[in-house]
């Protein structure tokens, strides 16, 4: 999926100094998702089960409960029951790239179907779906050069070399970078960062302090490297 969304847009895709300018921006748009995930997590528990994501992903067109399955397995923490809020979003983002999406079911259907004006009947803003969607895949395939869908550390130390580390900080301060940047990433310590892992950290990268101009300011300055 990832290595056809590569081809896709080669040459198309914004550089990664565009894309972390923009974290503000996606910031703001995943913000507007997970307000809108908060109303299908009836328990109010603070995290969407099974039972629960079945709905929402029924109200973004997808009707295959099996996929739903599918999807809820693959980005769940082995041995829990439910998702996290991240982890939700995560797997929209998933379902995003294996264009699972179709109409939403909306009271005000625009003629964008990415873009969705009402879920379950309670407008809540203007979400472009797509945006927010596009730039964190967008984003991993700035690392993952080859788009296989893992990055490897070889990967990761090549970026920085494409940014000039080499030069500013030396080699050793390079293989450095690369690791703790490898290790952050790389949640089961398997040796590559899968795209589930990377979307994980890249909702990291991008979460601001709305109330907070010089965090808002130091988040895209420094991230995520």
């Amino acid at each position: 999926m990832l290595r056809q969304k590569k081809i896709e847009t080669d040459g198309k895709r914004p550089s990664w100094e565009a894309i972390v300018l923009k974290f503000p921006v996606i910031d703001k748009q995943f913000r507007r998702i997970e307000k809108i995930m908060r109303t299908y997590d009836v328990d109010k528990n603070q995290c969407i089960d099974f039972s629960e994501l079945v709905p929402l992903l029924n109200d973004l067109g997808v009707q295959d409960n099996d996929e739903i399955h599918t999807l809820f397995e693959s980005c769940k923490t082995a041995g829990s029951s439910s998702l996290s809020f991240s982890q939700v979003l995560v797997c929209l983002t998933i379902g995003y790239v294996l264009k699972l999406f179709g109409e939403p079911h909306t009271e005000e259907n625009s003629d964008n179907p990415s873009t969705n004006k009402r879920i379950r009947g309670s407008r809540v803003e203007e979400v472009n779906f797509q945006a927010a969607f596009d730039y964190a895949v967008y984003a991993f395939l700035e690392f993952d050069r080859d788009g296989s869908g893992e990055i490897e550390h070889a990967e990761i130390a090549a970026k920085f070399r494409s940014k000039g580390y080499k030069h500013r900080s030396g080699i050793k301060r390079l293989k450095s970078l690369a690791t703790t940047r490898m290790q952050q990433l790389d949640a089961d310590k398997n040796g590559s960062v899968s795209f589930n892992e990377f979307l994980t950290g890249f909702m990291t990268w991008i979460r601001t302090d709305d109330n907070d101009e010089e965090d808002d300011a130091q988040a895209v300055s420094s991230v995520p490297y």
